[in-house]
């Protein structure tokens, strides 16, 4: 059987690539055991997609010597002839692996070009075939003078089959990440993965809440209509949300208008409340979206609270939420109203402010449904 100085990637690959749990690792050791065995590769590229609101793919290219880099591809991109050359292309919608051999006397495109300034005498792109149907792609090149030997082709055509699969498992985990952490977050999505999939599997956690509401949404839904509220709702939570993030927070729950973040303490409450507090200040110092209605624009009003919170799965037996319960987060809810019928940008609760240590002016005390007695708010000063 031709390959057959191949036979322990292969093996290898077989037997799920021992010593390895991310794909990057994957494709580097795997490289490293062809070169071992003679391949005269040079350079290594793939190409996965994935399921992500922003992202098509990925792209993991692998250079000798050098740990193997991965890059994510945007859907503008990913779709542009500078990624996809036809070649890729053919090997995409046909599903037949294509050769490149003597790029000298090839036609003469983009591809072509680029191998001749590399020096590349033989590339071989093969179709990554997934067990649910989906085609990916990876391509192997060399400068050697004569390119592969048909022995070493042969090599390549085994290692493709077993190599698919191992890609498939990491793209199907991939995929899995990526959804539930744009659908309920990165850490909720990390303890759903590592398996609290449970009903009643909680923890009470010490955080910073912050509720925020979009103001006069039922005023610019009769006047506008759906179209525009949707994306007047797009527009303010791209204010918000990725202030929320940056500063360490994590979006668990859209509700209409609304979302709640929570900023979990990991040292000191200090810390965790101003960086809510940070965020907060951040999403109204956004510039205003020059599509935003001049006559409508786009103000919101945020709660910044702190305490114990029950986070975890709450629901049915087999229709379940990962999200956060608890008084902290009732009395961050009431606050937010108030913060709505005053149309006053940021209020504070005394907890918060006894931590996030900045300058506030009190509101006077306020009835809060549900919590028995009326209770002090504060504005920041700033």
């Amino acid at each position: 059987m031709t390959g057959t100085r191949f036979s322990d990637t292969v093996e290898w690959l077989l037997a799920g690539a021992p010593g390895v749990n991310r794909p990057d690792h994957m494709l580097q050791r795997m490289c490293d055991r062809l070169v071992a065995a003679g391949l005269p590769i040079h350079h290594v590229n793939a190409f996965v997609t994935t399921l992500h609101p922003r992202i098509a793919g990925r792209r993991f290219t692998w250079t000798p010597d050098e740990p193997v880099l991965v890059a994510e591809i945007p859907y503008g991109f990913a779709e542009s002839d500078t990624f996809l050359n036809e070649h890729v292309r053919r090997v995409l919608d046909t599903r037949k692996p294509v050769r490149l051999r003597g790029t000298h006397d090839v036609e003469d495109t983009e591809i072509a070009r680029q191998l001749r300034e590399r020096s590349i005498t033989d590339y071989c792109i093969y179709p990554l075939h997934f067990t649910i149907g989906e085609t990916h792609a990876i391509a192997y090149a060399t400068p050697r003078e004569n390119g592969f030997t048909d022995d070493e082709i042969a090599g390549l055509d085994r290692i493709q089959d077993p190599l698919a699969r191992m890609v498939e498992i990491y793209a199907f985990r991939r995929t899995a990440t990526n959804l539930l952490n744009t659908y309920v977050g990165h850490n909720a999505g990390a303890h759903i993965l590592s398996g609290r999939i449970k009903r009643g599997d909680t923890q009470v956690i010490r955080a910073a809440i912050l509720f925020s509401d979009l103001r006069d949404f039922t005023t610019y839904a009769y006047r506008y209509g759906e179209e525009k509220l949707i994306a007047r709702l797009n527009r303010y939570f791209d204010r918000v949300v990725p202030e929320i993030e940056r500063n360490g927070g994590e979006v668990l729950k859209y509700m209409g208008d609304g979302l709640l973040a929570i900023f979990a303490v990991d040292n000191e409450p200090r810390e965790a409340c101003r960086q809510a507090l940070d965020a907060a200040r951040a999403a109204h110092a956004t510039e205003v979206d020059p599509e935003d209605d001049p006559d409508m624009p786009i103000a919101f009003g945020m709660a910044l609270h702190y305490g114990d919170i029950v986070y975890g799965n709450i629901g049915a037996s087999d229709r379940l939420d990962f999200t956060v319960i608890g008084r902290a987060v009732n009395y961050a809810a009431r606050m937010e109203g108030i913060a709505g019928k005053k149309r006053i940008p940021i209020v504070a609760s005394d907890v918060f402010l006894k931590h996030a240590d900045t300058p506030a002016a009190s509101l006077g005390t306020f009835p809060l449904k549900g919590i028995e007695e009326p209770q002090e708010l504060f504005t920041l000063i700033d």
